[in-house]
């Protein structure tokens, strides 16, 4: 799964830095989170923030913004969070017309060939990948 980009990043930053003062506050940082796909807690947002705001003055620098994503993004591979990727797809087990499905929802071309190939070495021959081999696909990914 791949990481934001450094020019997602800092757009998504400027973005929320609605004066451009180069820091931006808990309530932007909240909006910021959810603009970047995470639900995040008030008590979840205000534990990261002191964990990286380096400072101590409250506010969210583009540095300490970037390295709080990045924390983020590398602990994106938890096991909610790829069965959470899983169910995107299908629930139980996930075919050929599960794939091809949000191929299609994304607006992108379905290549059958290769997700009958992805398939197959998923689940080692079979027909359907399941929960536990999708995430030891995602876990191989990353290299776990």
């Amino acid at each position: 799964m791949p990481g934001l980009t450094e020019k997602q990043l800092k757009g998504a930053f400027e973005m929320f830095d609605a004066d451009g003062s180069g820091a931006i506050d808990n309530e932007e940082l909240m909006l910021a989170m959810k603009g970047l796909g995470w639900d995040v807690s008030k008590e979840d947002l205000a534990g990261m923030l002191a964990g990286i705001d380096s400072d101590s003055n409250g506010l969210v620098e583009y540095s300490e913004f970037e390295k709080m994503i990045r924390a983020k993004e590398s602990s994106m591979d938890s096991d909610a969070e790829i069965q959470r990727a899983f169910e995107l797809f299908g629930n139980g087990a996930l075919t050929t017309s599960d794939f091809v499905a949000v191929h299609k929802e994304l607006g992108m071309e379905a290549d059958v060939d290769k997700i009958n190939a992805f398939i197959e070495a998923a689940s080692n021959g079979g027909n359907q990948v399941t929960l536990a081999q999708w995430a030891a696909v995602m876990n191989e990914m990353k290299g776990k």
